[in-house]
């Protein structure tokens, strides 16, 4: 897939992750224990042969350019080609953006020098491990305008925002609908589209000249029956992460060995920005039971059911269960935590109880002292 340039929106999401993406945009967001949500696409994209990738981006995109850096991690660091960050260009500030279309016509001319034939335009709010190989294959075979890679969701009536897709006995996308109430089907695109660089280009300027700005809305629901839109389906493991529940529940699914074998046991891994530390210190007290423990953290309590960060610091006396803790935070000794989510540097002091429910977790800020 040299022939494809791959375009990952990393920017700004909703207010359903509130305190979550206050201070990053959604690909910067820390997952299971050392990764962070861009990695998933990225690698993916990398082992796919794709040695081309663009990341636009809005506001808050200090964190994302700190953990993208280079690409080094991703073989991206390439005299040419290679892993581009894109500031804010184009069609006004981040703030006056209405849509992702806005987004790419800020990008355009990076997109136009590319000179790939094809470009592969993905969001970065999924978890999940596949290579786009036989996507391309499926597009050129069909002759298709473009190609979406979706996923069987039974139940999608709690997504915040979704595309959903019935599709004929050839794959062909008869009929779409955008946020629905009462979805008619459990096909839903994972905001991954293949198409032709030059067909890509002419949507951008046709839609922006008549004021339209979202790329779902006006290029695949207004023009799906003169257009060939085929889906892919993709049958694999798919965390979406749309808001604080589902964040949630991403990384409890990791404590599942199914899921993490799905993940991260396959020829093709998921890479991330390494951060060399010491190993973790258990003390004498502590109890850790079905929970995933990053390097560099000095546990004394008991942990049961969570994710724990690189450089946490859980005191003796300290319980935590089914709880999410990111990097550098400290639970001080007495403290009761569970059904919660801590963003990084969190203090919560002596004999604090915080406790969430596990469909509507308890969330703590950044740097914040409780």
């Amino acid at each position: 897939m040299n022939s494809t340039l791959g375009i990952v929106l990393a920017g700004n999401s909703g207010p359903e992750l509130g305190e979550l993406t206050r201070p990053r945009p959604i690909g910067a967001l820390p997952v299971a224990s050392r990764y962070r949500l861009v990695d998933f696409v990225l690698s993916n994209l990398v082992n796919s042969g794709v040695d081309r990738v663009g990341i636009p981006t809005q506001t808050h995109y200090r964190s994302l350019i700190d953990h993208l850096g280079s690409g080094a991690p991703w073989d991206l660091n390439r005299r040419r080609h290679g892993l581009v960050i894109l500031p804010p260009l184009g069609s006004g500030s981040a703030g006056e953006m209405q849509g992702d279309l806005d987004v790419l016509n800020g990008i355009l001319d990076y997109i136009s020098a590319s000179g790939r034939r094809y470009v592969l335009l993905t969001g970065s709010e999924i978890l999940f491990n596949t290579t786009f190989d036989k996507m391309m294959e499926q597009h050129k075979a069909t002759g298709a305008d473009i190609t979406v890679m979706y996923n069987t969701m039974p139940d999608c009536r709690e997504l915040s925002h979704h595309v959903g897709l019935r599709c004929d006995a050839a794959g062909r996308v008869t009929d779409l609908e955008i946020d629905p109430v009462r979805p008619f089907s459990s096909q839903i695109s994972m905001n991954i589209y293949l198409m032709e660089r030059e067909f890509l280009e002419y949507h951008i300027n046709r839609c922006l000249s008549r004021g339209r700005h979202d790329f779902a809305k006006d290029v695949l629901l207004q023009e799906k029956d003169r257009l060939k839109i085929f889906g892919y389906e993709y049958t694999g493991y798919a965390g979406r992460v749309y808001n604080i529940a589902s964040y949630y529940q991403c990384n409890m699914d990791m404590l599942d060995p199914a899921v993490s074998a799905a993940l991260f046991e396959q020829d093709e891994p998921i890479l991330t920005k390494v951060k060399d530390q010491v190993p973790s210190i258990y003390g004498e007290e502590a109890q850790v039971r079905n929970s995933i423990v990053a390097d560099g953290c000095i546990i004394h309590g008991t942990v049961e059911n969570s994710i724990i960060f690189r450089g946490v610091q859980i005191d003796e006396g300290a319980v935590v269960r089914n709880a999410i803790v990111m990097q550098n935070s400290l639970i001080q000794s007495g403290v009761r935590l569970e059904s919660a989510i801590l963003d990084k540097s969190v203090v919560i002091r002596k004999s604090k109880v915080l406790v969430g429910q596990t469909n509507y977790p308890l969330v703590v800020g950044k740097n914040s002292i409780v």
